[in-house]
């Protein structure tokens, strides 16, 4: 069944909810977004240059493959434990890694919501996140 694309989580963007997504998609990656809803048009979704769905997970692909192009080391399937900030520098040890990684940045990806307690977190304790 090549025509059907199945995604987890999230599979659209909306214009007045995501802009910035949007912009992500199209103008920095290049991907073309279609209708989600053809009638009302107020969902959207990547398509291929044929307008057939090719799935959100494409967003994801294509970004990691610019950003390992641009340099930066990714550790997929490696959570991470715990991160000390000394000068410049993080240390993040991740699981299922014999060694610490050193950082000069470091890009949590996870959910906006425990993101934001994160960052309470983080300012309650006076900490720089």
């Amino acid at each position: 069944m090549a025509d059907l694309v199945v995604d987890v989580g999230g599979y659209r963007t909306f214009d007045t909810i995501s802009p910035r997504t949007q912009y992500l998609i199209t103008e920095r990656l290049g991907l073309t977004l279609g209708c989600y809803d053809p009638v009302s048009c107020l969902g959207k979704v990547i398509v291929d240059a044929q307008g057939n769905r090719i799935g959100y997970v494409t967003f994801l692909e294509a970004m990691l493959e610019k950003i390992t192009e641009a340099g930066v080391r990714v550790f997929l399937n490696h959570p991470m434990e715990s991160m000390e900030r000394v000068g410049s520098t993080s240390y993040v040890r991740l699981s299922n890694l014999p060694f610490p990684v050193m950082a000069n940045r470091v890009v949590l990806t996870m959910p906006q919501y425990p993101l934001q307690e994160v960052r309470a977190l983080c300012r309650a304790l006076v900490l720089f996140c």
